[in-house]
């Protein structure tokens, strides 16, 4: 059917065509708008898709924060890396996930958690994160920090550690 036989909104769709493929066979190319947008549209998919991916990093530091407020060794574990250095007080030492899961399982049932606070947590150039809190524990007032390292496409634990506050506020 011929564009001027169309009517409404078919009749303008028919002529877009029309003009367009007058053009191309005018001038050997699709319309200039047509190659522009099409440009434009993939590179806007682009910058979202790159937009996007840098906020795609679930932030794990809430899931561990949640963890020690709970005083859940058990759920703990789950962000804990095969190997983890755990510094308990003054006792620090390298442990397994499963021995670790059980230093900090005693240690939830000796200082059952009051309060845990995050404090502070950041990147380091490497990639990984840290983050600095305070975890309350009856007249105890433990300084928390954890060092989380990229292993696959998560974080992990690497390092976790719970220190007296020498001046509790």
């Amino acid at each position: 059917m011929a564009w001027f036989l169309c009517e409404g909104n078919q009749k303008k769709q028919g002529r877009w065509l029309y003009l367009r493929a007058v053009h191309k066979l005018r001038y050997g190319s699709e319309p200039f708008i047509d190659t522009q947008m099409k440009k434009f549209g993939a590179l806007v998919i682009l910058l979202t898709g790159v937009y996007l991916s840098t906020f795609a990093v679930v932030d794990v530091s809430d899931d561990i924060s949640a963890a020690i407020r709970a005083g859940s060794a058990r759920e703990l574990s789950r962000f804990m890396a095969n190997t983890v250095t755990l510094t308990i007080e003054d006792d620090e030492d390298a442990f397994s996930r499963e021995q670790a899961a059980q230093i900090l399982k005693d240690f939830f049932t000796r200082n059952p958690p009051k309060a845990f606070t995050l404090m502070h947590k950041s990147a380091a150039k490497d990639g990984s994160q840290y983050a600095i809190g305070k975890f309350e524990s009856g007249d105890k007032v433990y300084r928390t920090y954890f060092l989380l390292k990229k292993t696959g496409d998560s974080y992990t634990i690497d390092s976790l550690s719970f220190e007296l506050d020498a001046n509790p506020k």
